[in-house]
């Protein structure tokens, strides 16, 4: 299993499992969704980007995203999504619907949300768009 340093002990408590393949291969390597989000976190933490976890995003809906980075032109959301490569929630059906009605109301309350995987997370891919986008939004490079 893939396991990270945790460095936010209180957000990272309750454990989900995530799968993914690693390099391609058919090789599924279990993950605790908390902990890549963890990762990430630390990722952002590292970069100086400011950011508030399990941001209730929807004045009338129980929704949340992931993360919300907090600056003064950002309105950008980041949402983990977990087991994409096992025909998971996300990739199915209703589960795959609600995500969509979930991720237009986002947008039609002025945000973009950014959706990573856990290998994205992992290769460094995630922490990489999240801080061109902070930084194109904060005018600097």
């Amino acid at each position: 299993a893939f396991f990270v340093r945790v460095g936010d002990a209180e957000a990272c408590k309750r454990p989900n499992l995530a799968a993914l393949h690693v390099g391609g291969s058919r090789f599924i390597l279990l993950i605790l969704a908390n902990q890549v989000k963890c990762f990430v976190a630390e990722q952002m933490r590292g970069h100086g980007i400011v950011f508030v976890r399990e941001f209730s995003f929807h004045p009338r809906r129980k929704w949340r995203a992931d993360f919300r980075v907090v600056t003064e032109q950002s309105r950008l959301l980041i949402e983990v999504e977990g087991a994409v490569s096992k025909n998971g929630r996300h990739t199915r059906g209703k589960g795959f619907e609600d995500d969509c009605e979930k991720y237009a109301a986002a947008t039609l309350e002025g945000y973009v949300v950014l959706r990573v995987t856990p290998r994205q997370i992992q290769n460094y891919k995630a922490i990489t768009w999240i801080t061109q986008l902070v930084w194109k939004n904060e005018g600097e490079r």
